[in-house]
């Protein structure tokens, strides 16, 4: 397969031509360096995987997949890609989690494709986990991945827009919320590179100001967190000061930068 793995050498790199060939001829990427020949049709799909990937549609949307705390996550169009920056989310939120009592009861909104509350319920052998989404099609890529990690038993999935999903129990309350939410600001969505154009939207439109998602979680969480529970908040760049004002009638306990030095991360208490 080398001739064919070769041949786009000059507008793509290696690492995504052998990711395109193993997905299109349905072998480990350590099979394309055996002197096979691919069959007609992998030959075929791979050129018009190229082509798309050439034309700015994501690679993790062309091989179906991506990888994310260790797992692989199915991913489609109907999802926002998981990127390495909200491993520190997740990798924050367990590290306060092991500092509880079990078993933990956490909530995530806009779980998307489920990325964060497949990764804990992985890695948490006590917890119970809400995750609710207002895109259908985007839950039932949670639940395909909630079903490949087998953790479906330990995560309950709701439909609807954030709070608004969860059923009215206002006596079960949670010990631990946690959002990656739409951050952008609405005007900047056209400004976005070609890739991100591919995602959905509504995954990335955070209101007029970027802060429409922030703005609500701070004023109906309340409702919904146990007295001295914790919510976990990605943020978009320079967001932290206007995140904590959102957030000034509770705990601001710790600001965690990225592998790029921004502020990312938000861990808050709810007093």
């Amino acid at each position: 397969m080398l001739n064919l793995l070769n041949k786009h050498s000059d507008t793509l790199p290696l690492i995504e031509r052998e990711l395109l060939l193993s997905h299109a001829a349905k072998c480990p990427r350590i099979a394309l360096y055996k002197d096979t020949v691919p069959k007609s049709t992998a030959w075929a799909l791979y050129e018009s995987l190229v082509e798309r990937r050439l034309e700015g549609e994501p690679l993790q949307y062309l091989i179906g997949s991506t990888e994310f705390m260790g797992l692989d996550f199915i991913v489609n169009k109907h999802v926002l890609i998981p990127r390495p920056e909200t491993e520190i989310l997740v990798s924050e939120l367990l590290d306060r989690a092991s500092h509880h009592t079990l078993p933990i009861n956490i909530l995530e909104v806009c779980t998307g494709s489920g990325n964060i509350a497949v990764s804990i319920a992985h890695a948490l052998d006590k917890a119970n986990i809400t995750a609710t989404d207002i895109s259908l099609p985007a839950l039932e890529v949670a639940k395909e991945n909630a079903k490949k990690h087998h953790v479906g038993g330990k995560i309950s999935f709701y439909s609807g827009d954030l709070f608004q999903a969860l059923p009215l129990d206002k006596t079960n309350k949670f010990d631990i919320i946690v959002c990656n939410p739409p951050y952008v600001k609405t005007a900047e969505l056209e400004t976005l590179q070609e890739e991100l154009k591919h995602e959905p939207l509504a995954s990335l439109d955070g209101g007029r100001d970027g802060l429409e998602f922030y703005t609500r979680i701070a004023q109906e969480a309340p409702m919904y967190l146990k007295k001295g529970g914790d919510i976990f908040l990605e943020i978009g760049i320079h967001q932290a000061k206007s995140v904590m004002d959102l957030f000034k009638n509770y705990k601001i306990r710790k600001i965690k930068k990225d592998f790029a030095g921004i502020d990312r991360i938000i861990w808050i208490s709810l007093l």
